[in-house]
């Protein structure tokens, strides 16, 4: 049997690490455009901008219209072409950093993407799920290759809505169903029962002291929704 990592290039976490984003993307490129809404923007475009520009770059700042469509993607990787860009950056949801994605990979460029939320699963993936216009989902591509650079500062998301933040738990602490799912339709038993309890508490429990250090979400609605999820699992 083999085992297959399929990662980003490069992982960055950390409280307040957006203010360095200049210095990664320097690493990658000259001319980045900039994909997110204008919610986003208004949140974190100071800081991004401020330290992109500290970096030297040349940014091309491009509304997001609000939907992961192909015909989003394509205009955003027209716009990728015709501006002489080298590197997309998608800040913000899924659908975002999907469109980036897409884009990055049509124009043939850099990816890196930015989630301001902690409810997505998109920022490491290599893959775009498609939308229309209407929002209902029409299928998925994958790339060849995952995001260059994922980026997360940690205090962009603990700010988020609690609701995107309890649904991001939720989504790391059933991630012990979907691997016994793999490892037993593989036939790997090793560590198939690993202690599941253990893993989704613990991980509920760091999550919480994180949120608490950052001084940004009520403890109570917190424990409230752990405690929710715990009983699910």
């Amino acid at each position: 049997m083999k085992s297959v990592l399929i990662a980003p290039s490069k992982y960055v976490q950390g409280r307040g690490v957006l203010q360095e984003i200049g210095t990664y993307v320097a690493a990658l490129g000259t001319k980045p455009l900039v994909l997110w809404d204008s919610c986003v923007k208004d949140i974190v475009g100071g800081t991004v901008l401020d330290s992109l520009q500290r970096a030297g770059l040349a940014v091309i700042d491009v509304q997001f219209e609000g939907e992961s469509t192909r015909e989003e993607a394509a205009r955003v990787a027209q716009l990728i072409k015709d501006g002489g860009a080298d590197v997309c950056i998608g800040i913000g949801g899924g659908k975002t950093l999907d469109t980036a994605k897409a884009a990055a990979t049509e124009a043939d460029i850099a990816k890196v993407t930015v989630p301001t939320i902690a409810s997505t699963d998109t920022p490491c993936s290599s893959a775009t799920v498609w939308y229309d216009d209407d929002g209902n989902c029409i299928g998925w591509d994958c790339w060849p290759k995952n995001p260059d650079l994922v980026l997360v500062d940690s205090q962009v998301i603990a700010n988020g809505p609690v609701r995107a933040f309890v649904a991001g738990m939720g989504d790391a602490m059933s991630t012990w169903v979907e691997a016994e799912a793999v490892t037993i339709g593989t036939g790997w038993t090793k560590g198939r029962y690993m202690a599941k309890d253990y893993v989704g508490l613990n991980f509920a429990k760091v999550i919480v002291g994180d949120a608490h250090s950052l001084g940004c979400l009520r403890a109570e609605v917190l424990n409230h929704h752990i405690r929710v999820l715990y009983q699910l699992i």
